[in-house]
């Protein structure tokens, strides 16, 4: 296939995009909405593109994601053959500079199940996800290399604590006069007070 990586395809409901093949270096960006479907090769290598899932994923096994390759999995997508918000490959190499971003929203969504045989992050590659299941055989992350869910919890204006979300009482642990920002995940930050202060 040849592409500048400057173009995207969107793939809307009732789409498929279906490009298998042994091997693929996907040239442009592709957005897939829900119920849309994006079919790529076993062996799938992403640079200098995005790929934004909210519908289905098919083919892969081995994913590897490097300078600018970036993955997008949204609680709405799904590789083929799972539920909404569950992902499954047999290898991902996160090289230096491609990213997947799992991000959620911590009161109303439920979170995402990622599952591999193998995970490797390299220095420079990051993984981000809010409320995250990750179930691998191996998981390996290089010096520099991250998988992380900073600045994802719950947010200070999440702040009803008489009300359930989608995994209980909304914030439990928001400070009594603290309203500035939220506390740390689970050390509570600088005294519980969120942010150092």
């Amino acid at each position: 296939m040849i592409g500048d990586r400057t173009g995207a395809v969107h793939v809307d409901a009732k789409q498929t995009l279906d490009l298998e093949r042994p091997k693929i270096d996907l040239p442009f960006n592709v957005h897939v909405y829900p119920d849309g479907v994006l079919g790529l090769a076993p062996d799938t290598y992403v640079e200098d593109i995005e790929i934004f899932l909210n519908g289905t994923l098919a083919h892969i096994k081995n994913l590897t994601l490097h300078h600018d390759g970036n993955l997008w999995l949204y609680q709405q997508g799904r590789t083929s053959g799972l539920k909404a918000g569950n992902y499954a490959f047999d290898f991902l190499h996160v090289k230096t500079g491609g990213y997947v971003h799992m991000i959620t929203d911590p009161v109303k969504d439920l979170g995402i199940n990622f599952k591999t045989i193998s995970t490797h992050i390299d220095g420079g590659g990051i993984m981000r996800g809010t409320h995250l299941y990750f179930h691998s055989t191996n998981i390996t992350i290089d010096a520099g290399g991250s998988l992380n869910a900073d600045y994802l919890g719950y947010r200070a204006t999440d702040r009803n604590t008489n009300s359930s979300g989608t995994y209980g009482l909304i914030n439990p642990g928001l400070g009594r006069t603290g309203t500035l920002s939220s506390s740390g995940g689970g050390h509570g930050g600088s005294g519980g007070r969120g942010e150092g202060i």
